[in-house]
Formats: C-alpha cells, sequence, structure tokens
C-alpha cells in the first residue's frame, strides 16, 4: 500500500488578506485499496496539518477540532484514485505579506506519510486603491461590495471584499476575505464601483471600472467575471466618482481627458447567459475527445461590446465632479456636477439630462471663500422632485479677527431645481466647522437620501497626523479613538447604519469600517 500527499494551491503570489483554498490530496499509489480518513465528515479520523512562516511559531492544526488519529470514519481509496478537502486558513491570521508553507502528514501502518509543503507569497502593496459604492437609500441588512485594484510584487490584479452589516441589537459588521476577480494590466488605475442595495432585486448587479492605457474597462460578476473594454477618442485623464446604474443593469462610466478639457459617457452592457448549444450526433464519427482544458466564464455569456455615447468639451478642466442617477419619477435622467477653483472661492456648474445625449447648458452657484480639500469633491443626490442636491466639505477663509489666521472647515449644501436654476431650499446651508483640526491629507462626503426624510450628509477628515475626525452635515468633527489607514483616494459611502470607510488593516488586508453612526 502507497500514499502520496500533496498540497494543491491554485494561486501563489496574492494581496494580503485575499482569500486562499488550498486542497490537501491523498493519492493511492499503490496496487491495492487503502484505508485513508473520509476528511469530509465532522469528527472524522483527520491529517495532521502544519503552517510555517518566517517570523511566526509553526502551527499545527486539524480540519476537524477535536479529532484524534484513528478515530472517525474512514473510506477505501481504489488504487489510483485520490481524495482532497478544501482547508480553511482564515481562523491562522495568516493575511501579512510574507512566504508561507502549508503541509500535511498522516499516520498510516504505523508510520507517517508526509506531504511536500504547498509555497505562497502574500505580496506588500506598492499601488492600492478601492472604491466602495453608494447604499444609499436603505437602512436594511446591507450586503455591500468593495472592489480594489491591488499592485505589488507582480500582481497585478482586481479584488472584491463583501462587508455584511445587521441591525440587531447592536451593529455587527462582517469584512469578508478578498476574492480575486481577474488580473489586470500594470497600468490598471482610477477604479470606480457601483451596486444596487438588496430592497431593490430588479437591480441587484454591482460593477467595477477603471481605466488601463487609452481605453477604459468595467466588469461585473455574472457567471464568472465578465468585462469588457473601450477605446476613448482621447488620453483619458479620470474617471468621475459614482457611476450611474440604469435600469437594464448596465452601467454609465463618465471619463475625464488628461487635460481636462473633453468628458466622456461610455455604457457598458450587461452580461446574459448564452442559450445551449443544440448536440449534434453523428454515428459515422467517432467519439469526441475529452477535454480537461479550464472553461473560460465568458465564453459562456453575451456582453455587448460598450459604446462612447458622447463627447463634451469643457472651456476649462475642472478640478472635481460627480454624477448620480436621480430616483423615482425621474429616474431617466442624470445629474452632473463641475467643480472649479476661482480666485474667491469655488464655482459649480451643474446640468440634469438624458444620458443619451451630452448636457447642453449648465446652472452655476458660487461658494466665495472655499477651497477643495485633497480628494474631497462634491457629492451629489438627484431626489424624487428633480432636483440635484449637492454637497461640499471644504477649507475655508480665516475667520475675520482671527489673530492665528488660522483656516477652517466647513460643510456646504447646495440645491439645483430640474432645469439646473440655483434653488434655496431648507436643505441650503453654510456650516463653519470650526478651525481645520490638523493638516489636511484626504477627505471624503457622501449624501445619505431617507427617503422619509431630507438628504443627510457624512464626511471624513483624515489629517497629516493620521488621526482622523468624523461629522454629519453641519456638526463639529468628532475624532475617532481607532487608527485609521484609509486607501487614496478616500473611499467612503453613507448607510442608514452610518458611514462606512474602505482602510486596511495592520497587514494591509482590505476592511470596510463603521467610522460614525
Amino acid at each position: 500500500m502507497t500514499l502520496s500527499l500533496r498540497v494543491l494551491l491554485p494561486v501563489a503570489d496574492l494581496a494580503p488578506g485575499e482569500a486562499l483554498a488550498p486542497i490537501a490530496v491523498i493519492a493511492n499509489t499503490g496496487e491495492e485499496p487503502a484505508t485513508v480518513p473520509d476528511m469530509e465528515g465532522p469528527g472524522g479520523y483527520q491529517p495532521r496539518f502544519e503552517l510555517r512562516a518566517a517570523g511566526r511559531p509553526p502551527e499545527a492544526f486539524s480540519l476537524s477540532p477535536g479529532a484524534r488519529p484513528g478515530e472517525g470514519k474512514t473510506i477505501e481509496l481504489e488504487p489510483g484514485r485520490e481524495r482532497g478537502r478544501g482547508v480553511n486558513l482564515e481562523r491562522l491570521g495568516a493575511d501579512a505579506p510574507g512566504v508561507y508553507e502549508l503541509s500535511f502528514s498522516l499516520e498510516q501502518g504505523g508510520a507517517r506519510v508526509t506531504s511536500s509543503p504547498g509555497a505562497w507569497r502574500r505580496h506588500a502593496a506598492e499601488r492600492h486603491e478601492g472604491s466602495i459604492p453608494v447604499g444609499r437609500g436603505t437602512n436594511q441588512l446591507l450586503d455591500l461590495p468593495c472592489f480594489h485594484l491591488f499592485h505589488g510584487g507582480g500582481v497585478h490584479a482586481l479584488l472584491e471584499t463583501r462587508v455584511t452589516t445587521r441591525q440587531e441589537e447592536e451593529e455587527v459588521v462582517v469584512s469578508s476575505a478578498a476574492t480575486r476577480c481577474l488580473d489586470v494590466a500594470d497600468d490598471a488605475r482610477g477604479l470606480v464601483t457601483a451596486a444596487a442595495p438588496e430592497p431593490f432585486p430588479a437591480l441587484r448587479a454591482r460593477w467595477a471600472a477603471w481605466l488601463e492605457g487609452d481605453r477604459v474597462r468595467a466588469g461585473t460578476p455574472f457567471m464568472g467575471f465578465n468585462h469588457r473594454a473601450c477605446p476613448l477618442p482621447f488620453a483619458p485623464g479620470r474617471i468621475l466618482p459614482r457611476p450611474t446604474l440604469r435600469a437594464d443593469g448596465g452601467l454609465d462610466v463618465f471619463v475625464l481627458a488628461a487635460d481636462g478639457l473633453q468628458l466622456a459617457l461610455v455604457s457598458f452592457f450587461p452580461p446574459t447567459e448564452r442559450p445551449p448549444q443544440p448536440i449534434v450526433v453523428d454515428d459515422d464519427d467517432a467519439p469526441a475527445e475529452e477535454d480537461d482544458a479550464p472553461v473560460d466564464p465568458m465564453a459562456l455569456v453575451d456582453m455587448p461590446a460598450p459604446e462612447v455615447r458622447w463627447t463634451l468639451a469643457l472651456d476649462e478642466a475642472p478640478r472635481a465632479g460627480a454624477a448620480a442617477r436621480a430616483v423615482g419619477p425621474w429616474s431617466a435622467r442624470v445629474g452632473l456636477v463641475l467643480a472649479f477653483e476661482r480666485e474667491d472661492g469655488l464655482e459649480l456648474r451643474y446640468a440634469p439630462f438624458d444620458p443619451e445625449v451630452a448636457p447642453r447648458g449648465f446652472g452655476v452657484q458660487r461658494v466665495h471663500g472655499a477651497r477643495l480639500l485633497p480628494d474631497a469633491g462634491p457629492a451629489l443626490h438627484v431626489d424624487r422632485d428633480g432636483c440635484g442636491q449637492v454637497a461640499l466639505l471644504v477649507q475655508a477663509a480665516p475667520a475675520p479677527g482671527d489673530p492665528k489666521k488660522r483656516l477652517r472647515l466647513a460643510h456646504v449644501q447646495l440645491s439645483f431645481d430640474p432645469d439646473a436654476r440655483p434653488l434655496v431650499t431648507e436643505a441650503t446651508r453654510y456650516d463653519d466647522l470650526g478651525p481645520l483640526p490638523g493638516r489636511p491629507r484626504t477627505a471624503g462626503i457622501d449624501v445619505f437620501v431617507d427617503p422619509d426624510g431630507p438628504p443627510r450628509t457624512d464626511w471624513l477628515l483624515v489629517t497629516e497626523d493620521e488621526a482622523a475626525w468624523v461629522g454629519h452635515g453641519g456638526d463639529r468633527p468628532r475624532k475617532l479613538a481607532r487608527a485609521l489607514r484609509p486607501l487614496l483616494p478616500l473611499a467612503l459611502t453613507t448607510i442608514g447604519a452610518g458611514l462606512f470607510v474602505l482602510g486596511r488593516d495592520e497587514h494591509g488586508a482590505v476592511r470596510a469600517l463603521r467610522c460614525a453612526d
């Protein structure tokens, strides 16, 4: 009786926190049946596993804690056959960068058979950016997809982390391990995401879009991860945050040229399952040989080519911008806001339009004495009345008479009517939040729209000393007690359960952190 043990690894180079499912395989290479552990039943006769990594002591474990050799269910393994089972490493905390080795052994006939180790490396990030979709419009259980682009150690990948929140006696937040969607180009950048919340079952699509070379690519999980790329009519600079979902489950992405003087709308269309192909049997033909090659998921679906719907020439380059699809009876329209810096403050240009046709004109409002904070462009919502609600977190001029000339922090909300005319409502406000608590490194703001109440804005500011400050609307900044290591640009969203920011833990793995409620 001869047994051979080995560890199979689907991938050997990973990002910190990326899910890995090694498979432990027992093969009977002898000529007689062998009695081996079932490895499937709880408490069964289990092999002994050992995980090794530099800087930490070896850790031994079994697949079923409490199982002892010689106890539990066994099976008869015929000659030439093998038995395998996935090994869950989550509880071992093997997320940090470094080289890891996993092996296992089995007592058989008074001797111990040991596998050769399966080895993998987790690489530290050289470039890492993330995006978390808006969760607006729901107070319900939320399963939030967070995408991120990882570049490091020759690994260039798009990954997804799922975050679940439940509102029961107290808030429970669960961040899953990251799963790899696909390998990407080494110049992949500018990631944005969109997803429909669970209360809207007709639109459960989730998308990620990013730039690579002179193209924009977008993909969505459907029978695998399906994606298409669209060439652009100009050298791209960046994608505006918050791409918009369409009623058909597709995605509209706004891309700004590198010089900032052109804006394009690119539409991506959802994949659909291909109808089964008829099988033609010809008795005269020899049976075809079996093909064990893996099936490409994109061979099972139809995904139409994306289209550049229109391009718009701009007379100057905006500093930031955002788009949002309207809700309710105005849901066929999209709002677009662009922010420009002037000597005396900020200029906001807003346009509502049918996505099939480029905007023909913009309404304008100004915020005197204001400057954009790093990464903190405007947040936009188009409400059920067709009005554009714009929120900003800005750096304001020193207060008159302040001998220290300290720059200040301000929260601004502006409104435009359905024809883009400036509108003064109960939501229009300028809130002086006091002196800046430190030199700003990055900031972000988002709008939560409660169907039964007025829009609510949540914001977060991170200073150069790594302190994080949060607030609701015009509330004074509140310093977070926990350490926060946000990705850049800051990726955040606000939902009924509070403000969430996409950050990295002490190992560099991506996690969603609940910052405020």
